[in-house]
């Protein structure tokens, strides 16, 4: 993104005194924050009597057919995170990032944010006993588990496509925080201030891309992360607005929703934690429809209906700003994550279940520790279930077996092809492959199990393509989809 300051002169130089003063006050070295143990008692007692705030949101994300059990799947999608976000083998990362791997669950983008009113140091790590943290930023200093290595291939060597997901952890260590009203100079115009300021955050950090489930999570007042790898002089510091990860995993959420003939669901709640703020929403041509649920009761289950209602996305973001609220994220924390997530949630054509994650679930699944230990820590993960009504199976069967026809009637008559089934598929989103993965196993026929896999191969990109041939050349429909590991065959 262009970054456009306006008097360059005077803004420019009040940039250069605000970054100076700010960052050499607390600094042994000039230009480097002082990120060691050895710091003054007066700037000790300010730490300890300063509140220290973590929140934290996230996702998790699995599908199902309408029989309302969970499949693995791998979205079709390509690279939705800038280049400057780590992977957990940088050297081979597209190989093992999330995007490549299919799992039941998909963890996506929590992200942690500090507020604290003065400098400080807190050390971080996070756990994923069932799954496998496979993308972060800032770079951590530890990870598990490490990743084996196998034999080289034409591209490289390839990673163990076999790894188990599970006993996931990244470590940190020690971060250093900046209140963002540090970065303010003190000029009379507070409203310059505050504009000064934020470049200055804008200039720390690393410039804006076109990546929407990344960079809308800065828009919040939180404290800036400064990580640093090294000694100086050859010390490298990373500066981020919030701590970043994401991850696989192959464990089942007690939530399970069964799409019915009359286009009713039936949800169910198997956990002993209540769930509050349950949304169903159907986007169809560019239009939502979607109806709120305000509870559901654990060790329970009750029958969702949709409203009769389409509109644009509005309204539907505004109340689900308004239900991450409830569950205790500040305003501008819970716009960023519905602007992270909108096109996707709100965007992509299809039903899907939203709800909040009980807090239970979160720290179960997802352990956090941070210290010194935080006065208050507000974790808000919402759960989505991607379900295909049977009346959507019977239309994507019907794209696909047209297809068929489509392709073996060209194949006879020695003419090019293109399926007439593509457009209407990536309308879907990343959720085309499931979806076609869905088919192939209720078909049960070997023409229509070819022929989704020739749709897959066609709709993936052509980095995805290389990806896979490094992985297992894909034999027959059984092997390019997982079916036997997923279905119990």
């Amino acid at each position: 993104m262009k970054r456009v300051f306006l008097f360059p002169s005077l803004v420019g130089a009040l940039i250069c005194c605000t970054f100076a003063i700010n960052l050499t006050a607390n600094s042994k070295q000039a230009g480097s924050p002082d990120l060691s143990n050895s710091e003054d008692s007066t700037k000790n007692d300010l730490t300890q009597d300063a509140p220290l705030i973590v929140h934290e949101w996230g996702t998790f994300t699995s599908f199902s057919g309408s029989d309302g059990i969970h499949l693995s799947f791998r979205p079709l999608v390509e690279n939705d995170l800038p280049k400057f976000v780590s992977t957990i083998r940088p050297s081979w990362s597209r190989l093992l990032s999330k995007q490549s791997i299919r799992a039941i669950q998909r963890m996506e983008t929590p992200i942690t944010y500090f507020y604290t009113d003065v400098e400080r140091d807190v050390e971080v790590q996070v756990e994923f006993p069932q799954g496998l943290l496979t993308e972060y930023f800032p770079p951590v200093r530890q990870f598990h588990p490490e990743m084996p290595y196998i034999s080289p291939t034409p591209f490289g060597q390839g990673l163990d496509p076999k790894i188990p997901l599970e006993n996931g952890k990244l470590d940190w260590g020690k971060i250093h925080l900046i209140p963002a009203q540090s970065l303010r100079p003190a000029v009379k115009d507070e409203e310059l201030s505050r504009r000064i300021g934020h470049g200055v955050e804008k200039m720390l950090m690393e410039p804006e891309q076109k990546y929407p489930h990344y960079f809308a999570a800065r828009n919040t007042d939180s404290a800036i992360v400064q990580f640093r790898t090294g000694e100086a002089p050859n010390s490298i510091d990373y500066f981020e607005k919030f701590l970043f990860y994401r991850g696989v995993g192959n464990f089942q959420l007690p939530v399970t929703a069964e799409a019915l003939a009359d286009g009713t669901f039936t949800l169910k709640n198997s956990g002993d934690e209540d769930l509050r703020s349950v949304f169903l929403v159907e986007v169809k041509n560019q239009s939502v429809r979607f109806r709120k649920f305000d509870r559901v009761e654990a060790q329970s289950h009750t029958t969702l209906t949709h409203s009769a209602d389409w509109s644009d996305i509005q309204p539907l973001v505004t109340e689900m700003v308004s239900a991450l609220v409830q569950e205790g994220l500040y305003e501008k924390e819970a716009e960023s994550m519905v602007e992270c997530w909108k096109s996707s949630w709100f965007g992509e054509e299809g039903t899907r279940i939203l709800y909040m994650v009980p807090t239970h679930i979160t720290e179960t699944l997802l352990p956090l520790q941070v210290t010194p230990k935080p006065d208050e820590v507000v974790r808000v993960l919402v759960g989505r279930m991607e379900i295909m009504p049977q009346e959507t199976e019977q239309r994507v069967l019907d794209l696909v077996t047209k297809s068929a026809q489509a392709r073996t009637h060209a194949a006879q008559n020695k003419t090019e092809f293109k399926s007439p089934a593509l457009d209407s598929l990536v309308e879907m989103g990343r959720l085309a492959e499931p979806a076609l993965i869905r088919i192939s196993a209720l078909a049960k026929d070997p023409l229509i199990q070819s022929e989704v896999a020739q749709l897959i191969r066609e709709l993936r990109t052509p980095s995805d393509q290389q990806i896979t041939d490094v992985e297992n050349p894909w034999q027959n429909i059984s092997d390019l989809a997982g079916i036997d590991a997923w279905t119990g065959n």
